[in-house]
């Protein structure tokens, strides 16, 4: 949604069309992202980028 506001777009009518409530939306906004999830996200990324490798060292497509 913050790309939507910045290209003008209000966070009203963006919350209005999504059908979500304008506070949890702003709550989520302010809450600091945990060290765990973005760990998390690195690993889940690494482990897409293993599998779908074309590479024929290593992959799960490539072995």
């Amino acid at each position: 949604m913050k790309e939507l506001a910045a290209d003008g777009i209000p966070v009203t009518v963006t919350c209005r069309v999504l059908k979500l409530a304008r506070q949890p939306y702003y709550r989520w906004l302010n809450a600091p992202i945990p060290e765990s999830e973005v760990v998390a996200a690195y690993r889940a990324n690494a482990l897409f980028a293993w599998i779908v490798s074309p590479s024929g060292d290593f992959g799960l497509f490539g072995l």
